[in-house]
């Protein structure tokens, strides 16, 4: 059976993202010609290395702060050391920590939305199966169902937050 063209679209874009997906635990080379001194050597006179480290902690993680130029390695020792092939110093780390904690959001916002929605949807059934004879529980019953649908309805939205590129291509 033919697929429709959007269809193949659909199919090119989740392949397309898988690629990035897959060139970001690959990372890129990151001995850049244009860079002569090491990113722990980065002086940050504005304290964004300070707020980066701060939100982590406030997450309960923590941050590498690019202090030295050590090769990336697994946190807990499980990730394969190719992994980090043409990973570099402090900046390699920094890109790669970039690359993955944007996936992490990713996962973990959609693990969220799921969890959000399923719960959405049994209170709704709840509700719609609940003894609905007194007037005053009624209305309270639809009232309820009408602000669990538009909170379901607001979880079906896609967000976007703006980032700095920190990666140039062709490098």
């Amino acid at each position: 059976m033919a697929i429709s063209n959007a269809e193949a679209q659909r199919r090119f874009r989740e392949r397309q993202k898988q690629e990035e997906k897959q060139e970001r635990r690959r990372g890129e080379r990151t001995g850049y010609p244009y860079i002569r001194r090491g990113f722990s050597e980065y002086e940050d006179v504005h304290g964004e290395r300070i707020d980066y480290e701060m939100a982590l902690d406030v997450a309960g993680l923590d941050g590498d702060g690019f202090y030295d130029e050590a090769e990336p390695k697994s946190s807990t020792g499980q990730i394969e050391p190719e992994t980090y092939e043409g990973i570099h110093g402090a900046i390699g780390r920094a890109e790669l920590t970039v690359g993955m904690l944007l996936e992490a959001a990713t996962v973990l916002a959609g693990m969220i939305n799921d969890f959000k929605q399923q719960e959405i949807s049994t209170r709704i059934t709840e509700l719609e199966a609940a003894d609905l004879t007194d007037p005053a529980a009624k209305k309270q019953a639809l009232a309820d169902i009408v602000r669990l649908t538009k909170y379901r309805d607001q979880l079906e939205k896609q967000v976007r937050w703006s980032l700095p590129q920190w990666k140039v291509k062709g490098e």
